[in-house]
């Protein structure tokens, strides 16, 4: 008699009956897929023109054939072995075993592959020497640095952004030397007034609605996210409207945050000019006179408006080399910015040789201007008073730049 069939089960077949009841997926097991040749053991072959039919490669002449056009393919041309103008004559092109190490399996296989262009220009792998110190991340400094250069461009701004606006480029100037004191009263980190300028400039750019009698709030706002950013303990609102004359409430300041959060779309981390410019201090050999005088030229572009669309790489770089003119008279320009420099920060000396000249008009200018906070910042015995410096005094270097 036929089994009667309940609804909803499924019909057993025969085949099924006799193997019996069996748990889901036990015949699946690491001991059923046995890999008969290893990976390392495995050669590959590089596929030339168009690739052969699975039913014609089993033929002996179809072999012969593919060994054939690989020794052909072998015996071109060498990409690499091409005259490079401009650089340097007979440059000889390294050997693989010096390059990537032997395949033996030991330390010296995992070697980076140094590329052809940087050894044609002779520069020098200033981060060979942080192999062993983990905090260094000498294997991935030169990817961080190469994306926090192409993530400017989303976090930049455009140039003259206050052109027709009720805020105008002074008042921006006053309230960034009002931060920096704030700043400083505080002791908060370097990051936290870069950080606080980026978010400021970006939200002025975006709301042109900002009037006169908020343009402070807005400052404050932004250097209290900046500070929860990047300070342990950042000042509280209370604190931040107590600097302010008790101007706004601290509903006022709560409001404003979540304004500036809303309108950049909760895009803050920017990369930041200190970061750059401590990557160049480590190139370049810079002191801790020199650092500290490149982070005061650096500081002041805050305020000069006529800098505010130029990338912060750009301005570092600029700040950095002058330093070093001004602690150095005796090197030139084009000598303190020599291959190696060019290749890590990715600027030649004529790219960044107008905003060295900016740098200097402003640095000169700063005797009559009555923004005088940040002069005064780097006048402390903690930045070994490098705004008091008698080279930054007097008039513009008459030397040619470009000597």
């Amino acid at each position: 008699a036929m089994a009667t069939i309940r609804r909803g089960q499924v019909p057993v077949t025969k085949s099924i009956q006799n193997k019996g009841i069996r748990s889901v997926l036990s015949d699946v097991s690491n001991r059923n897929l046995i890999v008969k040749n290893s990976f390392h053991d495995a050669k590959f072959v590089k596929p030339v023109g168009k690739p052969l039919k699975a039913d014609k490669i089993s033929n002996g002449k179809t072999e012969k054939s593919v060994k054939l056009a690989l020794k052909t393919h072998s015996k071109s041309e060498d990409p690499t072995a091409q005259k490079i103008t401009g650089v340097t004559k007979n440059i000889k092109k390294p050997s693989e075993s010096t390059i990537c190490g032997k395949n033996d399996g030991s330390s010296q296989s995992n070697k980076l592959t140094l590329a052809f262009s940087s050894l044609a220009l002779s520069v020098v792998d200033i981060d060979a020497h942080d192999d062993g110190r983990y905090l260094m991340v000498s294997e991935y400094v030169k990817d961080i640095y190469t994306y926090l250069k192409f993530q400017e461009a989303e976090y930049a701004v455009k140039k003259g952004y206050l052109t027709g606006r009720k805020v105008t480029a002074r008042m921006r100037g006053i309230l960034i030397d009002w931060l920096a004191s704030v700043h400083s009263r505080f002791d908060l980190a370097t990051e936290t007034l870069y950080l606080c300028v980026n978010l400021l400039d970006r939200y002025l750019q975006q709301d042109c609605l900002v009037s006169k009698s908020e343009l402070q709030l807005v400052g404050m706002a932004a250097l209290l996210i900046a500070s929860k950013f990047e300070d342990i303990y950042p000042p509280t609102v209370e604190d931040l409207v107590h600097c302010s004359n008790n101007t706004y409430s601290n509903q006022n300041l709560i409001s404003m945050e979540k304004k500036i959060f809303t309108k950049l779309k909760f895009k803050i981390n920017a990369p930041l000019g200190v970061h750059f410019l401590r990557r160049y201090a480590k190139i370049m050999g810079m002191g801790h006179l020199c650092y500290n005088l490149a982070k005061y030229l650096l500081e002041l572009c805050f305020i000069n408006y006529r800098v505010v669309h130029v990338p912060f790489s750009c301005l570092a770089a600029a700040a950095a080399s002058l330093a070093i003119h001004y602690t150095d008279p005796e090197r030139k320009f084009v000598d303190i910015w020599d291959s190696t420099i060019q290749e890590y920060s990715g600027y030649s000396f004529r790219e960044i040789l107008t905003h060295i000249e900016s740098i200097v008009t402003f640095v000169v200018s700063m005797e009559s201007n009555p923004l005088q906070n940040l002069r005064k910042k780097f006048a402390a015995p903690e930045y070994l008073e490098v705004s008091c410096l008698p080279c930054l005094h007097g008039e513009i270097p008459a030397e040619p730049l470009l000597d």
